[in-house]
């Protein structure tokens, strides 16, 4: 192999186990490092749930049989929709309170083709408060009298002397949490809202789904011993990296060559016949490299006689040779 390429292989081989021991001592050395450690939570939740008694006579259902879930209620069955509203809060731990305060309205408009409103008019359901201590729950009832919204409507179509539009609603709740969980204050408002639309016949609810809850989360920052990832080694494994790349690049250009092969050279080589004949000088060249150099410099092109096994340059009547076997 070529002394040049040798000393390369050597010296990238001596890089990569220098960055293969490096990178194993960092891994083996732990590492100090902060992390987030939960320390308490709590999660909050409203519900409605909505229900009609049956209060009049019918051909459908039974006198005072509650109903729930139904696609509408009718004015003429059960004119009037109880409403229960649940508040559920939980704590990761028993060292928490809160006071809760429950406030919940009615919005009632009269919407034209486009959701503009006619009118508007603001009603006062139920307003409550309690103390939550742990995992507990606040509960809170009321209930709207369909025949006083009609009874709105009918007022406007009186006054202004003709229908105003679709008539819907909105039950809105804002809950109020002011307490502590652990040495961490709460303060918390949220608002529920539920559409309902009051049409000709019937009343319905659109949506008695529960929102998702609400969670809050405290955290500390703990001191923790870990191993270092390979994101943190990059340094050393660029460093094995690029040794392996110039490793195998060196063996690859030092590796020992069939002295025939000019292909390195077939730019500037030609095969023919070596001449006799008597020459003014006759020059050894030691290597084929400054044989095609000599080429070059003169003009020529290098000659390869197989036969003879040699490689020459005639430049006049001088001629420069190199026999293979002697070729480096």
């Amino acid at each position: 192999m070529n002394r040049k390429y040798l000393a390369i292989s050597l010296v990238s081989l001596l890089a990569i186990i220098a960055g293969g021991a490096w990178g194993y001592m960092l891994y083996s050395d732990p590492i100090t490092v902060d992390e987030k450690v939960l320390e308490y939570e709590y999660t909050y939740s409203g519900q409605f749930d909505f229900s009609a008694e049956v209060l009049n006579y019918n051909p459908i259902y039974d006198v005072g049989e509650v109903l729930s879930g139904m696609a509408g209620y009718f004015y003429s069955i059960s004119p009037i929709m109880d409403i229960d509203f649940n508040l559920i809060f939980e704590p990761s731990i028993e060292n928490s309170s809160a006071n809760v305060s429950t406030t919940t309205i009615l919005i009632v408009q009269s919407l034209d083709d486009d959701d503009v409103p006619f009118w508007s008019k603001e009603l006062l359901l139920s307003s409550s408060s309690d103390v939550l201590d742990g995992s507990s729950s606040h509960h809170d009832s009321f209930s709207i009298d369909t025949t006083d919204i009609k009874m709105i409507d009918l007022e406007v179509w009186d006054l202004v002397g003709g229908s105003t539009g679709n008539t819907v609603g909105q039950i809105i709740t804002t809950v109020t949490l002011d307490g502590h969980i652990s040495n961490t204050e709460i303060i918390e408002e949220k608002e529920y809202v539920v559409p309902i639309n009051f049409r000709k016949d019937y009343y319905s609810v659109e949506n008695e789904e529960s929102s998702e809850p609400v969670k809050n989360s405290y955290f500390s920052i703990a001191k923790i011993d870990s191993k270092r990832g390979f994101e943190d080694l990059w340094r050393q494994l660029a460093i094995i990296g690029g040794g392996f790349i110039v490793l195998i690049l060196a063996l690859y250009m030092g590796r020992d060559r069939d002295p025939k092969d000019y292909s390195e050279f077939k730019d500037w080589v030609s095969e023919g016949n070596y001449p006799d004949g008597d020459w003014e000088k006759e020059i050894f060249i030691p290597n084929l490299r400054d044989l095609v150099d000599v080429a070059i410099d003169t003009g020529k092109r290098v000659i390869y006689d197989k036969d003879e096994d040699i490689f020459f340059v005639i430049d006049n009547n001088i001629i420069y040779f190199l026999v293979s076997e002697e070729d480096e």
